[in-house]
């Protein structure tokens, strides 16, 4: 009976003492890491935004081979789910919430019978990359709430392994590729096409206009394009680009105000093949310029490019091809 007393005293000790540290425990809970890394907000977000490409840089996932996810709901943003079962790690799940492009992630957790709580990720574009924020907060309920003073140190270095994952698979993701180069010679080829010149930085937004003048004299002579959209670069500076919109056409006709129809002459190029963003064409015009002079090539100055993908199309901007043309002397 006494030791059955000393036990009773014991854990009605025990009782009381962790009902006390429940009491005066935080109520919740808030852990944060950061690291930079060496990519855009537009690319790191995109590995975030949907929980397939967790299985690349998780390191809940890379640590636990048990782990089984199924996933529902669209393929990225709000809606997109995960449920998992393991052996190791129990079950659970993840929705995202909030999804704000390049700038802002809100994903809400579920972790067997215990209350949901919240994981954020924060992008903010930084010298060097994109400092990306993980934050989880929360709350475990009064009866657990002793476990929000370890939360740090149980969370956070999954975090850093986490961020740390995450900065070495973007890293090694390419923003942009070339294909291979050939010699070869363009045929000639009608074309209506527009003269115009802008800032280096404002072409996007220029090409679309001029190309939208093209296509109303293309409608009013019942004209087809017979190949993807193209623009001539004459000369290049990031002050001043001078630069001819245009699309080639069945046959050649006069034109009409500032769209001019002509025939362009064959022409011997260097062409190569441009898989990426846009904006990362300039990076490639090293690599091409150091080809040609490698291989003693001779470049007249001009450069014609064929857009060839609809970027709205394509899933990944490294799918998007443009067909660059160097035009030799």
């Amino acid at each position: 009976m006494k030791a059955l007393k000393i036990i009773g005293i014991t854990l009605f000790t025990v009782i009381v003492l962790y009902a006390m540290v429940a009491l005066l425990a935080p109520k919740s809970f808030d852990v944060k890491r950061k690291i930079v890394v060496n990519a855009s907000p537009e690319l790191v977000f995109k590995q975030i935004n949907s929980f397939k490409n967790w299985e690349h840089w998780s390191p809940w996932i890379k640590r636990d081979s048990t782990i089984k996810n199924t996933y529902s709901g669209p393929e990225e943003g709000v809606g997109n789910k995960m449920a998992w079962t393991s052996k190791k790690s129990g079950t659970g799940s993840m929705e995202i919430i909030e999804s704000k492009p390049s700038t802002y992630i809100r994903n809400q957790l579920q972790f067997g019978g215990m209350p949901p709580f919240e994981s954020h990720f924060e992008f903010k574009p930084v010298d060097g990359g994109t400092e990306v924020s993980w934050i989880d907060t929360g709350s475990v309920g009064l009866f657990w709430s002793p476990l929000n003073m370890l939360a740090d140190k149980m969370m956070g270095p999954d975090f850093e392994a986490g961020l740390q994952n995450l900065k070495k698979e973007v890293e090694s993701t390419p923003l942009w590729k070339l294909g291979e180069y050939k010699i070869e010679e363009l045929p000639d080829q009608p074309i209506l096409s527009v003269l115009d010149s802008c800032p280096a930085a404002e072409i996007g937004n220029k090409l679309g206009p001029l190309y939208g003048e093209i296509g109303v004299v293309m409608n009013k002579n019942k004209l087809q394009m017979t190949g993807p959209v193209m623009a001539y670069y004459y000369s290049f500076d990031q002050d001043k680009v001078v630069m001819e919109a245009a699309i080639p056409v069945a046959k050649q006709i006069k034109g009409e105000g500032r769209v001019i129809g002509k025939t362009t002459p064959k022409t011997k190029v260097l062409t190569v093949s441009f898989f990426g963003d846009y904006k990362y064409l300039s990076q490639a015009m090293p690599l091409v310029i150091a080809h040609m002079k490698a291989n003693k090539l001779e470049w007249n100055g001009m450069e014609s490019e064929a857009y060839v993908t609809d970027p709205t199309a394509v899933k990944e901007k490294i799918q998007v091809e443009t067909v660059m043309h160097f035009h030799m002397k």
